[in-house]
């Protein structure tokens, strides 16, 4: 067994052991290996276009072919139905792989790989009549082989890394930084996977007797794990007692906390199975009520989600709380009600069915969680009167604060991966141009863009009420970027970029000086308020009133800078003795609205063109 850490070096008939047994697994990792370093030395041998999808149907294709292989082995099939049961699992690890793919990165991938990890558990088992002992040690022996080629592997690499640091920083000799990436490559693709797979046991059936459970996990299932399951136990159903004599609706957080309950509390069941009925008094109790003690906790599940999804709609997280509920749910049916059925192994075959599911179709948590969210937006939009014929409009209609921060919370979400943006552009599609398009694929600011389009004041999840808002007067940045857009300044000597912050002082003042004709002209900015000084010397000074500005665009129901309205934001002055001409293209303006037509200003960004006529 691999707890021998001095056989991790012995890899070659380790190696071999895996190429017989698991051809098809091994050689998919080792091309992803190989693939792994060319791209890390920036030797580009297949297109940056189909390099994801590779990388899934060869990472998914591993894991699905191991589970295949273990099921074969224990149905003693013929080299016939092993190559057509094998070309049946690659098309079918091909589809989803394509499917998944332009849903990176979401739930669905997370979802199927839970279902192909879940299924080396149960695949020799799945018409296999073992006892519950033979398919616990299965598994411990494989949970053992991933542990101990974990830690030779981290042994292994960090080794070799601090051997070349140290000959490095001895001998002054300059390693390569590229070449630690190849080593951890090598052994985490190659090592790693060669002495996982190795350990795998082709044993599937055991005597009770032979399936030793160590006294370290034995003493941690009694004494810590049990215990600390009964003390949260305890805890949980004080938390429900209080609530149905306060009659309160529970919090949204209890949906997690019954969810790690129900994890853990699974997962020591399955872990402490060998001693459930040798163990401590604790452990036998645990054992024998663990189901009926988590029916209530689901219960409250379900409550709590249900409420959380009425109010904010499904999302991928919520999903998921919800697939534990049936999860749990299932498992408590079938340990109460089918006692004499249920068998060890319908765990982890439940686990990989419900993923399964959940990672791809219109049931799927990605489909439904866009398909809800849109809904809402939809609403509401349409409440103000910005959603028309199924396409999104502007409107100048006010948004309550509520609405404004529940729009741009699901703002955030739609654009928060390339697949959710293809769905939501074609909303839209009347308002939008190219540049937009192109500005919301790219940007990470996307959600406030969208509201931006739609002139919808966007407002921070972490802003709890109108009282605490900071009203933000302005939204919109980097319009006028010189990295994205050019800025016409013929006409103009010279230009440059501030940025001032008031916050809680009255005045903020900066300095810079440029030449001109072999003399330096000293240039001060001072905001005072709302109003904007640029002085030149002592020779010109000019004064930009921005409360007037901010009160005009609030009379227009301008709320966020757009192409539209973006000429209003470029302020133009000319000395008296028509010398110097001075033009400000402000970028971003925020603030207070301290009362109407009064507004603070808090900071100001923008870009500052000078014109000397001699």
């Amino acid at each position: 067994m691999l707890t021998n850490i001095k056989s991790f070096f012995n890899i070659f008939p380790v190696m071999k052991q895996v190429i017989t047994r698991f051809p098809v697994s091994f050689f998919l990792i080792l091309t992803l290996t190989c693939i792994s370093l060319l791209l890390v030395h920036k030797i580009e041998i297949i297109s940056k276009d189909i390099i994801g999808y590779v990388y899934l149907i060869m990472g998914f294709g591993a894991v699905a072919h191991v589970s295949f292989k273990l099921f074969v082995e224990s149905k003693n099939w013929s080299l016939r139905k092993y190559s057509v049961g094998l070309l049946i699992v690659t098309v079918i690890v091909i589809f989803y792989s394509i499917m998944l793919y332009d849903k990176l990165p979401s739930a669905s991938v997370l979802f199927f790989s839970l279902a192909l990890g879940a299924s080396w558990m149960f695949s020799p088992y799945i018409s296999r009549t073992s006892n519950e002992g033979s398919v616990w040690y299965f598994n411990y022996q494989t949970g053992v082989a991933i542990f101990f080629a974990a830690i030779a592997a981290i042994v292994f690499g960090g080794g070799i890394s601090l051997l070349l640091l140290s000959v490095g920083y001895l001998f002054e000799i300059k390693i390569p930084s590229i070449l630690y990436g190849d080593i951890w490559i090598v052994t985490w693709g190659v090592l790693f996977t060669s002495y996982v797979l190795s350990n795998i046991s082709k044993t599937f059936d055991y005597e009770d007797e032979s399936c030793g459970f160590p006294k370290g996990i034995s003493f941690i299932a009694n004494y810590i794990l049990v215990p600390l399951m009964v003390a949260y136990i305890a805890v949980l159903y004080a938390y429900f007692i209080k609530i149905i004599l306060q009659w309160e609706l529970p919090k949204g957080n209890l949906g997690w906390m019954i969810s790690a309950f129900g994890i853990i509390g699974i997962a020591t069941k399955l872990i402490a199975y060998p001693i459930s009925q040798t163990g401590t008094k604790f452990m036998i109790l645990f054992d024998k009520y663990f189901y009926y003690s988590l029916i209530l906790p689901v219960i409250m599940l379900f409550i709590v989600i249900f409420i959380r999804i009425n109010e904010y709609g499904i999302t991928e997280q919520r999903y998921a709380v919800v697939l534990l509920g049936v999860l749990f749910s299932l498992i408590i049916i079938f340990a109460i009600i089918k006692k004499e059925q249920f068998h060890i192994k319908h765990v982890p075959m439940i686990i990989a069915v419900l993923a399964l599911l959940a990672s791809y179709g219109p049931w799927s948590g990605v489909e439904l969680s866009l398909n809800s969210q849109l809904q809402r937006f939809e609403l509401l939009l349409n409440k103000y009167e910005r959603f028309e014929d199924g396409k999104a409009v502007r409107s100048n209609r006010d948004v309550s604060f509520e609405d404004r921060k529940a729009l741009s919370s699901i703002a955030d979400y739609l654009v928060r991966n390339k697949w959710r943006k293809k769905q939501v552009i074609p909303l839209f599609e009347s308002i939008l141009t190219n540049q937009d398009q192109t500005e919301i694929n790219t940007n990470t600011s996307s959600g406030r863009k969208i509201l931006a389009l739609l002139n919808v004041e966007y407002v921070g999840y972490w802003r709890k009420s109108i009282r605490k808002e900071k009203t933000q007067l302005f939204s919109y940045r980097n319009h006028h970027n010189l990295k994205k857009k050019m800025v016409d300044v013929s006409g103009y000597d010279f230009i440059g970029r501030q940025q001032l912050y008031l916050y809680n002082k009255n005045e903020v003042t900066q300095q810079f000086s440029f030449k001109r004709n072999q003399e330096y002209k000293n240039v001060q900015s001072i905001l005072n308020k709302n109003i904007l000084d640029i002085n030149i010397g002592n020779e010109y000074k000019f004064k930009f009133n921005l409360n007037a500005l901010i009160n005009d665009l609030r009379k227009q129901g301008v709320k966020t800078i757009t192409k539209e309205n973006a000429d209003q934001l470029t302020l133009n002055q000319t000395s008296p003795d028509q010398k110097v001409k001075v033009k400000i293209i402000i970028e971003q303006l925020n603030g207070n609205i301290v009362k109407e037509g009064v507004n603070k200003c808090k900071s100001l960004k923008y870009i500052l063109m000078f014109d000397f006529k001699d």
